[in-house]
């Protein structure tokens, strides 16, 4: 992952038991990336937390 270098929003539900948290720690060689762990969210934080998480994003895209 270290070569890519293009901005990139990594999402990540705490307890999510399909991918332990523990497994974002490898997409942090992602020069240019940023991390959102939501606690209380499994493996979908998009459909668990929709407006939060399209918040995230529209502030990720405005920024980059």
């Amino acid at each position: 992952l270290a070569p890519i270098t293009a901005p990139t929003l990594v999402m990540w539900g705490k307890d999510d038991v399909l991918i332990d948290v523990a497994e974002a720690e490898y997409f942090k060689k992602i020069v240019n990336s940023t991390f959102v762990v939501y606690e209380h969210v499994g493996h979908v934080p998009q459909e668990e937390l929709p407006e939060r998480s399209a918040a995230d994003v529209l502030r990720f895209l405005k920024v980059n």
